[in-house]
């Protein structure tokens, strides 16, 4: 499988194709639209939306509006979901794009790391693979660009994943092939101690100390080329 740059200096912004997604929808999925209610009151905010889209995209509303089960209501609301996350997602729907052309131009990604997060928590709650891939390379590309992690974060991560999650493992990576062991001493009082201690696993099981990995631009390298297997979900065959 050919494996295409994800992140150099300067990064490209570009979302690399994986090799076992199809993003096409099939014929008819413009078809009928639904209305999406995002939010809670004062803030609900409403969207029209292709329902053959969303159930393209999405294991849960294909079963919600295609499976044996469906419902026949053509409004859904998200309640838990923050409005301005669910219109990047609906941008991203439309045209595999996560912003506008023209809106960033100073070649620094638009999005804080909280919101990249949420995108990639909204992707894996839904069942919605080939975005939870792209946020995925998103939040490589980030902190690949700060060459920083957002250590308050790394709680969430923690909170809202499951221990084999692909974004607990990328974490974990960076900071194991990347932090020396000033950098771990001093922040471990901020990290989640079951962070620090796949940290350690890592370290064990790869017989590395911290911080040990090679020069910055060959451990980029080096997560280009690897990326898609280790951190993108492939559950169906290409």
């Amino acid at each position: 499988m050919k494996t295409e740059p994800i992140a150099n200096q300067p990064h490209p912004l570009e979302h690399p194709g994986c090799a076992y997604t199809n993003s096409v929808p099939p014929a008819g999925s413009f078809d009928e639209l639904v209305t999406v209610r995002v939010g809670r009151a004062p803030h609900i905010k409403e969207y029209q939306i292709h329902q053959g889209l969303l159930a393209h995209h999405s294991t849960i509303f294909a079963s919600m509006f295609l499976g044996t089960a469906r419902t026949r209501s053509k409004t859904l609301a998200l309640l838990d979901v923050d409005p301005e996350v669910f219109e990047t997602v609906k941008y991203w729907l439309y045209t595999t794009k996560f912003w506008a052309p023209g809106t960033n131009t100073t070649g620094k990604i638009p999005f804080d790391d909280s919101k990249i997060l949420q995108l990639y928590f909204f992707a894996n709650d839904n069942g919605m693979q080939e975005l939870q891939n792209v946020v995925m390379t998103l939040f490589y590309q980030k902190n690949v660009q700060d060459w920083a992690i957002a250590i308050p974060q790394t709680r969430v991560v923690y909170v809202r994943t499951r221990p084999e999650s692909p974004l607990r493992r990328f974490l974990v990576d960076m900071v194991a092939e990347t932090w020396g062991f000033r950098t771990i001493k001093e922040d471990q009082s901020k990290l989640p101690k079951d962070f620090l201690v796949d940290v350690l696993v890592k370290l064990r099981d790869a017989k590395m100390a911290p911080g040990t990995a090679s020069h910055k631009q060959t451990w980029i390298e080096g997560m280009n080329r690897d990326f898609c297997e280790k951190y993108r979900v492939h559950t169906e065959e290409k």
